[in-house]
């Protein structure tokens, strides 16, 4: 077993605790219990990654800087005009996004239907309406989106919303197409699978409550692949963090693998907007994960990529496992990669087995609910 040291182990309690109170999870007696199960769980895992020379030995992760692929992403207008829409609602004292006054409504709307980095002679009948609806606008074709967004913003004096800026360096930051530099983390620490879901303005189906919201229909499923003996965390982190604690920042992305020998199985990729088109930024992050396995093992870097639609022969949910397998469901990112020298040599290949019964965070004993992270005799 992986030699973790007390002090660590001691840390990890007092952290997850921590991390449970803030989100509303106050009875945590099982704390033991449950880092006990992870740490003989992941113990093949922790001894693998841990020969990384990049290897954090007190945040039980790896840690550098990395490249990656970055397109345009629409996902980011639609939160940009939320962010304008919200602001408008309180404004005008109206519920729904129809109660505002149509002009408004009608440049929103503009907005929302950018989909390309740059306007072409597909926008040119959209265009022309815009303009007519004021005259300062004068957006054109071949004018680059986000110069657009900010000039509409600026006659419409949105740019004087508080947190604008904020929210306008966001969107343009988003919607540039070049690589982007991000701490990357690969990372066994229990906090990572506990705030898998919780990121830095995405959510998902295994998200714990927070501030009075409800939690995620497999919210259980943190502690399901927390306590499984293949599953990894790959998440970014913006490039400007220079603090200690990176668990608890909000993750940019996130992604699931599992590893077997031989067998590295990629999940899908949150926030799930970045599905769209998601191709190449899925690539980079398997290069990074193949190459850091290679290191790790102290073998080429010559992984295979298999036909997805034989995933099932490779990866197998484990019998009352609460995690959310969504890795079925998307056969043309999610990837299952095997090491040549394994194919060459028709070795046999273990099952990368994902997932297992979550263990309660109260009682410590074993349950199935996918929704909660006590059972139901603790849930009171």
């Amino acid at each position: 077993m992986y030699t973790l040291k007390e002090e660590t182990f001691n840390n990890l309690k007092t952290e997850m605790k921590t991390v449970l109170k803030n989100y509303g999870q106050k009875k945590d007696d099982a704390l033991d219990n449950i880092l006990k199960s992870w740490l003989k769980a992941k113990s093949p895992l922790l001894d693998i990654l841990s020969k990384h020379p990049n290897w954090n030995e007190d945040k039980l992760m790896i840690q550098f800087d990395a490249e990656y692929s970055r397109k345009f992403d629409t996902g980011a207008i639609v939160d940009f005009r939320a962010f304008i829409v919200d602001y408008l609602m309180k404004k005008y004292h109206v519920r729904y996004f129809s109660n505002l006054p149509r002009k408004e409504c009608d440049i929103l709307w503009f907005i929302y239907n950018i989909k390309k980095p740059f306007f072409d002679k597909d926008m040119d009948c959209s265009i022309n309406e815009l303009n007519r609806l004021n005259d300062n606008f004068k957006i054109r074709n071949n004018m680059k989106a986000s110069k657009a967004i900010g000039k509409i913003c600026s006659v419409m004096e949105w740019d004087k919303i508080p947190d604008y800026d904020k929210e306008y360096a966001k969107l343009c930051d988003a919607l540039s197409p070049n690589k982007a530099t991000r701490h990357t983390c690969i990372s066994l620490n229990p906090i990572d699978y506990l705030l898998m879901s919780n990121g830095n303005s995405w959510e998902s189906c295994h998200k714990i409550r927070y501030n009075g919201r409800s939690g995620g229909c497999y919210t259980s499923g943190t502690i399901s692949y927390m306590l499984d003996t293949s599953s990894f965390v790959f998440y970014t982190v913006d490039v400007a963090f220079n603090g200690e604690d990176i668990e608890l920042e909000p993750k940019i992305q996130r992604q699931i693998f599992g590893y077997k020998p031989n067998v590295i199985l990629q999940s899908r990729l949150y926030p799930q907007r970045n599905d769209n088109g998601a191709s190449e930024l899925y690539k980079d992050i398997r290069d990074v994960v193949h190459q850091v396995v290679s290191d790790c093992l102290g073998v080429p870097n010559n992984w295979v990529e298999q036909n997805n639609n034989q995933m099932s022969y490779y990866v197998r949910k484990t019998s009352k496992a609460t995690a959310y397998p969504d890795y079925r469901y998307d056969k043309y990112l999610c990837n299952i990669s095997v090491h040549k020298a394994a194919l060459d040599r028709e070795e046999k290949l273990k099952m990368i087995m994902m997932g297992r019964q979550p263990i309660c965070i109260k009682c410590g004993n074993k349950h199935s609910r996918h929704s909660n992270l006590y059972c139901s005799k603790c849930d009171w």
